[in-house]
């Protein structure tokens, strides 16, 4: 994509700016993302990371042992390129509820997301990569987020988006009521990644089969000791780097989750 090169300067400042708009923002609105697994990445708990993929695995998995055993699984085509920069900047603002200072960073915000924006459709996306994009590709779907409510089953993390069910005939209802909501943000699903799950296939397609290693990750992390991180915490990184860019399917999760 054409988009203008950011400079470190410019960087620094996305990244610092975004530091204080989400804490402002999470403080302020604490019903936004509620579905939203991949927010738990900008909050803390008691000072630690939430590790919040492995969460959202956990959840998918109760749900499917509580017998929801129809699942919509989907992403969102051209995710972050697509993010209408001028609805993104009037829900921040919203979510501010008049925080001077925040509008204030707001406005220098866009200033740079607009110099950055995809030269061939001018008002769109953000840059790929820094936790700082993450964080507003994440607020921009809170409006679907609370569209989908109403369906228990309904998680997401980024633009994974799952949707437990316990009958078919409601997973096909959900299915058109997300491309609904998706359509109103000029969004669109992925049709190639679209399928409505059941049975042995949720099992097989669906769940984690690295949530081990990942369990071993975080439980290392959490223990402080540097010595096991660098000898076990750091090749089972690259292991899971190396695994995301050799499978068939692109794994970014594992790649968010290892960054």
């Amino acid at each position: 994509r054409p988009m203008a090169r950011p400079t470190a300067e410019d960087w620094l400042i996305y990244e610092a700016t975004i530091e204080y708009l989400s804490k402002k923002i999470l403080r302020k609105n604490k019903r936004i993302c509620r579905r939203s697994f991949s927010i738990l990445n900008f909050k803390t708990h008691k000072g630690k990371r939430t590790y919040a993929w492995l969460k959202f695995d956990e959840t998918s998995r109760g749900f499917y042992k509580r017998k929801y055993e129809f699942v919509v699984t989907t992403d969102i085509t051209g995710y972050y390129e697509n993010i209408n920069l001028e609805e993104l900047r009037k829900r921040i603002i919203d979510y501010l509820e008049r925080d001077k200072r925040g509008i204030e960073l707001t406005s220098a915000l866009f200033t740079l997301l607009r110099k950055w924006s995809d030269e061939r459709i001018s008002g769109y996306s953000l840059p790929q990569g820094p936790p700082a994009s993450s964080f507003l590709a994440d607020i921009f779907l809170d409006y679907v987020d609370r569209r989908m409510e109403k369906y228990k089953g309904y998680i997401r993390y980024m633009d994974d988006i799952r949707i437990f069910c316990k009958k078919k005939i409601e997973a096909k209802r959900a299915l058109k009521d997300l491309t609904i909501a998706l359509r109103d943000l000029k969004l669109n699903i992925n049709a190639k990644k679209t399928d409505i799950l059941s049975g042995k296939e949720v099992e097989e397609r669906l769940f984690d089969p690295y949530k081990p290693l990942l369990t071993i990750i975080e439980k290392t992390m959490k223990s402080g000791n540097r010595e096991l991180i660098q000898g076990s915490v750091i090749p089972a990184l690259m292991k899971l780097i190396e695994g995301a860019f050799s499978n068939d399917r692109f794994e970014k999760t594992h790649l968010n989750f290892a960054l």
